[in-house]
């Protein structure tokens, strides 16, 4: 039976001299893991549903097999470049992952922290020293949901300031504990908040932010990292007892029966 925690299945440092063949079309490769690459020095060409972009040193991209999109040097590349990824498994990680991409777009590459590049190090490393640890889940889901934040970041500082409140009211509900705070802040009423928010997403902003926290403790919930009090907190919800009541009221299911499947 596949282990349902959240794992490294393989990580690696890569290093390749200028001239070297490194090519990689992932439309024909299999394999239900995820994978999370970074650019430590030079830059790599990448192509997604045929858009063509560089991935340069200091960002990152993710991808899975099976996706039509390829990176590398068809020729060679024609400088040296070093290159840190992990591909990750485990229950649950491909429907959070989803998640997280219809909330945030698609991004070829995403400039990240050194905080957050030392975080995928340090993971590679532990990795490498012992291939069958299984206690990662915690700072994966981390290094995950930060990767997730800056490409957010990104993507809003091209967007005004009412479209950054509807981006962020859509994308980061766990963040969002004041509606009418979050109007303020774009300079607009919380009804013009809420209506522009229902006629972008056809869902009202307070039905919108109870859905996404129950769902986002359901996959919290199949990691198994976390207590069910923890997630409660983590979700938004004042207590174990209110986060199971709404689980009931939702999926007519316990913490105890989503943990289990």
């Amino acid at each position: 039976m596949d282990d349902p925690r959240w794992h490294i299945v393989m990580g690696q440092h890569q290093q390749l001299r200028p001239g070297e063949h490194y090519h990689w079309d992932n439309a024909p490769r299999q394999g239900d893991g995820l994978i999370l690459k970074l650019v430590q020095r030079g830059s790599l060409p990448v192509i997604i549903e045929g858009q063509a972009a560089q991935v340069a040193a200091g960002e990152a991209w993710h991808f899975r097999h099976g996706e039509t999109s390829s990176y590398g040097f068809r020729q060679g590349a024609p400088e040296g470049l070093e290159l840190s990824w992990i591909s990750l498994a485990g229950a649950g990680l491909q429907e959070h992952w989803n998640w997280l991409s219809q909330r945030r777009g698609r991004q070829p590459g995403c400039a990240m922290e050194g905080a957050w590049m030392n975080a995928l190090n340090a993971l590679i490393d532990a990795h490498l020293a012992d291939p069958h640890r299984r206690d990662q889940g915690p700072q994966l889901l981390q290094l995950i949901m930060a990767y997730a934040q800056a490409q957010s970041s990104n993507r809003q500082q091209r967007l005004s300031p009412l479209q950054r409140a509807l981006l962020r009211l859509r994308e980061e509900p766990l963040g969002v504990s004041d509606i009418s705070g979050l109007a303020r802040a774009a300079g607009v009423s919380r009804e013009h908040l809420s209506r522009s928010f229902q006629l972008a997403y056809g869902e009202a902003p307070a039905r919108w932010l109870m859905r996404s926290r129950l769902e986002h403790a359901r996959r919290l919930l199949l990691i198994g990292a976390q207590s069910v009090a923890e997630i409660a907190h983590l979700c938004g919800f004042s207590s174990a007892a209110v986060l199971a009541r709404a689980l009931r009221q939702h999926y007519g299911k316990g913490p105890r029966a989503l943990r289990e499947g």
